[in-house]
């Protein structure tokens, strides 16, 4: 259960659905601020956070993981 959802959090897909997640949360909140009721601000703060910290933890896997690998191993 864990590797798949694993597999699917750091699929471009999911990647570029955070990425507009994020734009739009953050659109809609930065121009619609006299627009938008209590309700829906609350669900676009919520919606922005999560995708802040989504991407975030992709930054972090990519620093992580990325391709700052050491020195080939060698056989004994």
């Amino acid at each position: 259960m864990f590797s798949s959802l694993a597999g699917i959090l750091v699929t471009p897909a999911a990647a570029v659905i955070g990425l507009v997640c994020f734009l739009v949360s953050g659109g809609l909140l930065a121009f619609r601020r006299n627009a938008l009721s209590g309700g829906w601000k609350a669900v676009l703060i919520v919606l922005l956070v999560l995708s802040v910290l989504y991407l975030l933890f992709l930054v972090w896997l990519i620093i992580g993981f990325g391709s700052n690998s050491g020195p080939p191993p060698t056989p004994h």
